[in-house]
């Protein structure tokens, strides 16, 4: 019997992952699994407080996929966040700063 694994994100997060546009995901836990990984949009409106929120329309060519399993992709590393990788980040890759959960 095979086993999926799927993470469940609230939108945006989610369809920012399949755009491509989130390629970081903040977690408090490590995993130690590596391998293929389904990405499940919840059902969660957006949150409209977050002033980010704004910048959607910019950035996504696609729709939200609310309450979908949607994506297959890969989860190749799991690290933790320091100070200085996501201060590499934020000067190197703006977008996952942004978008990654990263502080």
């Amino acid at each position: 019997m095979s086993v999926i694994k799927v993470l469940t994100l609230r939108e945006p997060w989610a369809s920012l992952i399949g755009e491509g546009i989130k390629v970081i995901e903040t977690r408090s836990w490590r995993t130690n699994y590596r391998g293929e990984l389904y990405i499940h949009a919840g059902c969660s409106p957006l949150p409209h407080k977050d002033e980010r929120m704004e910048l959607l329309p910019q950035i996504m060519t696609g729709p939200f996929h609310f309450g979908t399993i949607f994506l297959k992709c890969q989860l190749i590393d799991s690290i933790p966040i320091t100070n200085e990788f996501s201060e590499k980040e934020k000067k190197n890759n703006p977008s996952n700063f942004l978008w990654g959960g990263l502080f």
